[in-house]
């Protein structure tokens, strides 16, 4: 009797089968981490983005003995976007807010919608907090606000107020007293 050889080449089914399996959970895996990392970077880049715009009304301040903007209530769009509009169009953008900074800073904007909601950008006002935590304007404070993706993320330092709606958070930082 003889043995054939042949038996011996090449992997069954079933082990190739758990290869591609095996393959699969390794690649969601990395594929998680990478998209957790991209979060991580975008609100990394919106608090620098929000400390440019802190310094250029700091510095506008400085220049002109108040800060830019002639409505206490009313809340604008920091940065050049399409259509003057950010934050789903609700708030409007200021060509004299917008050129007194571009003395300061290179205006940059936000793009990037946090998913949950479909917000971006970044608003400015003289009356904080608007819109968020709640409650009512205060004149005479001025405030940054934005989004960061992810529940419970880190605002940054200072005078911030957050608050979480689905699955964002939203910032607001306190520039005066």
């Amino acid at each position: 009797m003889s043995i054939s050889k042949n038996r011996n080449r090449g992997f069954t089914l079933i082990e190739l089968l758990v290869v591609i399996a095996v393959i699969g959970v390794l690649a969601a895996i990395v594929f998680t981490s990478v998209n957790s990392a991209r979060m991580k970077a975008r609100n990394a880049k919106r608090l620098e983005e929000v400390r440019s715009y802190s310094i250029a009304l700091a510095l506008a301040y400085d220049k002109y003995g108040e800060y830019p903007g002639t409505v206490n209530h009313a809340v604008y769009c920091l940065g050049d976007y399409p259509n003057n509009t950010c934050w789903e169009g609700e708030t409007y953008g200021n060509a004299v807010i917008n050129n007194v900074l571009k003395e300061f800073c290179s205006m940059p904007i936000d793009t990037y919608p946090v998913p949950e909601d479909g917000f971006y950008g970044y608003l400015y006002s003289k009356s904080f907090p608007v819109p968020i935590p709640g409650g009512p304007p205060v004149p005479g404070k001025v405030g940054i606000y934005w989004m960061m993706e992810g529940v419970n993320q880190s605002c940054g330092v200072g005078r911030v107020h957050t608050a979480n709606s689905g699955g964002a958070t939203y910032c607001g930082y306190e520039i005066s007293y």
